[in-house]
């Protein structure tokens, strides 16, 4: 019993030991993976000793199955360890971040080629191109940043600012990544590399320096989602409507303005300028009065898309525009779960999780699907 309890309880310490004592990771399926490898192992050798024992003449057998039972354990500690590197890794690139990239296929949706197959398979490139390039960009800000992110209650457990994962690693995985990016790019036409060039080098610039310039921060984000809308179009090489492009300016500068007002009125807002200097020149008021601009401008410029002659001519209908309450209601539903909710510091986890906001996206878009391919969709039917 002794012996069970204490080599349930090393790999428990050894966890400890990598993860720190003040990770809250350390709970959960790991851990649970650990101590199953212990119980089966105790299990396993407790039954053969007691067999080996009963059969006498077999006692020769002993110590070479020993030996292999310790041999097993030991590969079966190197894998868990190596499987929780590679865990902390692809936390590292952030992929909950990457549906920001799905700004990607707004072109292909409203250029009526969706069910293009072709097309849709370049957009997909597109896509994961955009996804890498993003992960290469948050490696370089958790290198930068990871003074500061040990000083923020969440970013604290990030794997660079927490020490689980090496400046060297995280180099040698963003050059790997980086690497991917360019082996699709080279699939791609060039004024898309174009596209994703502009867009790693501005998100280097915005990390390094313009993510410290009041107002001009918000922007550079903002010009990240215009460049993702606008590469989603250079991939697969179809003009887009000018509207289309202020509206996803404005969106995108509405989801900025909301993480920096959710991080001005979290509970524990008096470290805020040492998480972030440029909140520093930010005020509630100030988000808010910029937040109903962007939101006005969202609105409007979405619904002249949806009536412009250009919409209209393409898509011979003008009903696009019973598409807009949507956006109307997941504008507003956001502001509630800003301002009654201190939600919004992480704009991912809002869209995953509020089932109201997923129905009416979903809503949105089948509706949106409708109008623009009815003729396909009969044509099909």
């Amino acid at each position: 019993i002794i012996s069970i309890l204490f080599h349930n309880l090393v790999p428990f310490f050894m966890l400890l030991f990598i993860n720190g004592f003040n990770n809250h990771n350390i709970v959960g399926a790991r851990l649970i993976f650990y101590l199953l490898i212990s119980v089966v192992y105790r299990a396993v050798t407790i039954l053969l000793f007691s067999f080996l024992f009963l059969l006498s003449p077999l006692r020769i057998f002993t110590s070479p199955i020993v030996i292999f039972l310790h041999t097993i354990k030991l590969l079966s500690y190197l894998y868990c360890l190596i499987h929780m590197k590679i865990l902390k890794l692809i936390s590292l690139a952030r992929p909950k971040q990457w549906m920001k990239n799905f700004f990607v296929f707004a072109p292909i949706l409203f250029a009526g080629q969706f069910l293009n197959t072709g097309l849709m398979f370049k957009n997909i490139l597109a896509f994961i191109a955009f996804s890498f390039t993003s992960s290469v960009v948050y490696i370089i800000n958790d290198i930068v940043d990871r003074e500061a992110d040990r000083a923020h209650r969440k970013k604290r457990f990030r794997p660079i600012a927490s020490g689980e994962v090496s400046i060297k690693e995280a180099s040698i995985f963003a050059v790997i990544i980086a690497a991917l990016a360019v082996l699709i790019l080279i699939k791609l036409n060039y004024v898309f590399t174009i596209v994703v060039s502009v867009y790693l080098v501005l998100n280097i610039l915005y990390t390094l320096k313009f993510k410290h310039v009041v107002i001009l921060d918000v922007f550079i984000i903002s010009l990240g989602f215009m460049l993702r809308v606008e590469g989603g179009a250079a991939a697969i090489e179809v003009p887009i409507s000018s509207w289309m492009i202020l509206t996803a300016m404005f969106l995108s500068l509405f989801l900025a303005i909301s993480k920096r007002r959710a991080e001005l009125s979290a509970p524990d807002n008096d470290n805020v300028e040492n998480q972030r200097k440029v909140l520093g020149h930010y005020d509630i008021t100030f988000t808010d009065q910029i937040n109903t601009v962007a939101v006005t401008g969202t609105i409007i410029c979405y619904a002249l898309y949806t009536v412009s002659d250009k919409t209209v001519n393409t898509f011979h209908t003008e009903n696009l525009i019973y598409t807009t309450p949507f956006v109307i209601y997941g504008m507003f539903r956001y502001l509630y779960l800003l301002h009654k909710k201190n939600l919004g510091e992480s704009p991912e986890q809002i869209v995953t999780k509020d089932i109201s906001l997923i129905i009416n996206i979903l809503f949105w878009f089948l509706s949106a699907f409708a109008i623009i391919y009815k003729s396909k969709i009969s044509g099909i039917l």
